[in-house]
């Protein structure tokens, strides 16, 4: 891609890529400021996480927590996704998963570490009230370009 740029003429990623394809792409913003994010007119937050099994019952109640108050922030049509930071085990999960059920939680990503494949496949088993447990953000057409800048070609190939 950075090769791409220095070409004379060339017209954009975007083209490369095949062009256009929607009017407008929805985007969602990631972190816990709800109320600024809310205030930038998103509708679509992603909440990192900030506690684990490490931190027991009170932590899960308080991560519900700010779920809750995310929900009621974007009212009923918001879309709410979790960054779970590899940091949860099953158990957790589904016990966290349980408490979430009246915010209408879209995803929930990257609860396990990245390579418990049979994990994953348990979760999104068990899990009913959120779309699904995923291991990246690829696996619901989503791209955190946050984690991308510093790779020399994508993950599934290359674009030359």
């Amino acid at each position: 891609m950075g090769h791409h740029r220095k070409c004379p003429g060339h017209a954009g990623l975007h083209k490369l890529l095949g062009g256009q394809t929607k009017e407008r792409i929805p985007a969602y913003c990631t972190g816990n400021d709800i109320e600024q994010h809310a205030e930038f007119g998103y509708k679509k937050i992603k909440l990192a996480i900030p506690y684990g099994p490490a931190d027991g019952r009170e932590g899960m109640k308080k991560n519900t927590e700010l779920v809750k108050r995310t929900r009621q922030l974007l009212g009923p049509d918001g879309e709410i996704m979790l960054d779970c930071w590899m940091a949860f085990d099953e158990r957790y999960t589904v016990e966290f998963a349980e408490m979430l059920e009246p915010y209408r939680v879209y995803w929930m990503e990257e609860c396990l570490p990245p390579d418990d494949y049979a994990g994953f496949g348990r979760l999104n088993a068990q899990i009913k009230s959120t779309r699904h447990c995923h291991r990246v953000s690829t696996n619901t057409r989503a791209m955190d370009f946050g984690c991308c800048w510093n790779t020399r070609r994508p993950a599934s190939g290359s674009l030359t």
